[in-house]
């Protein structure tokens, strides 16, 4: 599983010296990849059945082992934030008979060379030359060593939807050398290709957190799709929001960070707010009366040097938050894995999933119930009735109050405020405020 996918995305190196020396001068994204997993083929099944569930005994479903995965990485060079792991971006499904595990492969990858440079970019793949073109030697690239031939490689995309609560699964290429359920050449098969996001736990009994399908169609050894139609994918499935337990890792590993960001952002209204009152007195100048012009003036002065005197601090905290940790951090564990069904028609195939998609409805529930709870409130006909905001939001909002009072408690200090009082006790209210909801979620307070 990785960023890019390992056949459709493979790149193609140069032809370059005098000496068909090649180097990589063409390449797509680059390469993070590691084997899925064996297929278990029908002797297989069942030995490990008792691991896999009911339907890994189904002579119509075949499951690839899948492996666990961070669904969330967080990501801290620019700001604090936990984004979904970028490397969900293509799965490469291989069932196949592996070599062991300790064998690498990759010097044996015969790459596509193109031989020249004057080569347009639509061009490429009827330039490119290599003496073995075959799947199996296309996998090697990511070190993934099969004996003999594959049964069949299947490529998907994960895309995201731009706000990132979405998912589809999009088909990225399959190669078929021989199906799973026959060794008739001439045989057709109705496939489909199904995927589940689960908790992981130490029986079959996981609670999935998404399930999705691919429809592929009728297929038969020899078959090749390596540019699939866009109608070769997955309806649009909500991403599994980030657990209670990964949230509350993620705010007491990253609350260091968040603090600092938060003094930040926090310096960087005050300077924006006083750069637009600064703008506004100029603007009112140049009608203002004589009498009240020093005054102006005055006012003005402090607000220029509040200003220079945040922008200083805000440097000091940006150098500060660019010396912290920079470190990515993983979260929410999952085990994501695939199945192939594989039926005479395609009609049973279509049942088998529906079958499959059943027997599951119950963990898929269980997942689903705290999120259709929380939907039923959100769609109340009571306008009065709002969602209850979660720990780590009201530590989020405690945490931007606190620092708002800061800065102006601050910005007091130095100008002689009049109401210098007021402006304390807001924040030694918002610093308790913000203290317990750090103690909620088990960070340790502030002093």
């Amino acid at each position: 599983m990785g960023e890019s996918c390992v056949i459709a995305d493979e790149p193609y190196l140069l032809q370059v010296g005098p000496h068909d020396q090649v180097e990589r001068s063409i390449s797509l994204s680059g390469l993070v990849v590691s084997k899925l997993g064996q297929a278990l083929l029908k002797g297989f099944v069942r030995a490990t059945s008792s691991q896999l569930g009911a339907f890994s005994r189904s002579k119509d479903m075949y499951y690839v082992a899948a492996k666990d995965f961070n669904l969330y990485r967080a990501t801290l060079y620019d700001s604090p934030s936990a984004e979904l792991n970028a490397n969900l971006g293509c799965a490469t499904v291989v069932a196949a008979r592996f070599e062991p595990d300790n064998v690498d492969c990759t010097h044996l990858y015969d790459p596509k060379v193109l031989p020249g440079t004057d080569i347009a970019p639509d061009d490429f793949a009827s330039r490119a030359v290599r003496e073995d073109s075959s799947v199996e030697n296309i996998l090697r690239r990511a070190n993934i060593c099969v004996s003999g031939p594959a049964h069949s490689v299947y490529e998907v995309r994960f895309e995201k939807s731009d706000d990132l609560t979405a998912y589809r699964l999009q088909s990225a290429g399959l190669w078929i050398n021989s199906l799973l359920s026959t060794t008739r050449k001439n045989a057709k098969r109705g496939v489909v290709y199904t995927m589940e996001i689960a908790e992981p736990a130490a029986d079959t009994q996981m609670r999935i957190l998404s399930s999705a399908w691919v429809d592929i169609g009728e297929v038969q050894a020899g078959f090749e799709m390596d540019n699939p139609p866009s109608s070769s994918r997955s309806e649009w499935l909500r991403t599994p929001p980030m657990s209670s337990t990964a949230k509350s890792a993620y705010e007491v590993d990253t609350s260091v960070h968040q603090d600092v960001f938060a003094e930040i952002k926090a310096l960087e209204r005050s300077v924006v707010r006083d750069k637009r009152q600064l703008e506004g007195m100029r603007e009112r100048m140049k009608t203002a009366r004589e009498s009240i012009l020093a005054a102006t003036r005055k006012e003005m002065d402090g607000l220029e040097l509040r200003i220079l005197r945040n922008e200083s601090l805000l440097d000091a905290r940006r150098a500060e938050y660019l010396d912290l940790p920079q470190l990515e951090k993983n979260y929410m564990p999952v085990s994501i894995r695939f199945g192939v069904i594989e039926s005479r028609s395609q009609k049973r195939a279509l049942s088998t999933l529906a079958a499959y998609l059943e027997s599951n409805s119950s963990r898929i529930a269980g997942a689903a119930g705290a999120a259709a709870s929380k939907m039923a409130i959100e769609r109340s006909l009571d306008t009065d009735t709002l969602p209850e905001p979660t720990p780590e939001v009201r530590l989020d909002q405690a945490r931007t109050d606190y620092f708002d009072a800061l800065v102006a408690w601050r910005e007091s200090t130095y100008d002689g405020s009049p109401g210098a009082a007021d402006i304390e006790r807001n924040l030694v209210l918002a610093r308790d405020n913000f203290n317990a909801e750090r103690t909620a979620v088990g960070i340790a307070p502030i002093q």
